[in-house]
């Protein structure tokens, strides 16, 4: 008997893990708390390794936004808010209130992958707040984070095809200087990968953060390259269709 209960309860895992498709579409839910002036997308999903991968990704950066962690619910993060802005303003000489704000703002997701994007607010006092925006990318297959390393076949070729699309979308000539515009500041005037990306509908979107390589009036500056020019140079191009 008790090996017929063995051999069935075996059984029965064996069923429930393999009844669970690891690229089936996933439910993102938007959690807001700090009296929706925050929120965060939570993801319902039998593949343990990807809820893993995604919750980890998201409370670091939760975390970097409000300095500190307390538990990862809405109780929690509200305290890890109060307790940043509390921490920032009795650290500021100038006596200013100090804001932290983390928004979920957008996902997307086909067969292979679920990008989900963040933005974040941080004012401390100073003349100008800082702000930007996380993305994290997940391979829904075996539950990993998409670096901008796993992403690449060719190196060489993305980075050419990166400049000639930047260039295109903020209007600066083949024959002109990466620095000759928009107050680029790119070293030396040599274009550069993004390390933040994020797949849309219409292709992969890279973009650089505040002050990685302009000043501020230039905000985030981005570019989209189409799946259909990506063949042969980066990863998950061959489901783009949104689910």
């Amino acid at each position: 008997m008790k090996q017929f209960s063995f051999i069935l309860g075996a059984t029965l895992l064996f069923i429930t893990s393999c009844s669970c498709p690891k690229n089936k579409e996933i439910i993102l839910e938007k959690v807001p708390f700090a009296d929706s002036s925050c929120s965060y997308y939570t993801l319902k999903s039998c593949n343990e390794e990807l809820k893993k991968s995604f919750d980890e990704s998201r409370i670091t950066a939760m975390s970097e936004v409000f300095k500190n962690f307390v538990s990862d619910d809405t109780t929690g993060w509200n305290e890890a808010k109060k307790n940043g802005e509390q921490s920032c303003f009795e650290d500021n000489e100038k006596n200013r209130a100090c804001e932290f704000l983390f928004k979920a703002e957008r996902y997307y997701q086909n067969p292979q992958i679920v990008s989900v994007t963040y933005s974040y607010y941080i004012y401390t006092g100073g003349a100008n707040a800082s702000f930007g925006e996380y993305t994290h990318s997940f391979d829904k297959t075996n539950g990993k984070r998409i670096t901008l390393d796993s992403l690449i076949i060719d190196r060489e070729k993305l980075l050419a095809l990166s400049e000639k699309q930047f260039r295109k979308e903020h209007s600066i000539a083949d024959t002109a200087t990466l620095n000759s515009q928009d107050c680029f500041m790119f070293e030396n005037s040599q274009f550069i990968l993004p390390q933040q990306f994020e797949f849309t509908d219409k292709g992969v979107r890279f973009y650089f953060n505040l002050y990685e390589v302009a000043c501020r009036i230039a905000g985030l500056p981005a570019y989209t390259i189409p799946y259909s020019d990506l063949t042969g140079i980066v990863k998950y191009i061959n489901s783009d269709k949104k689910q």
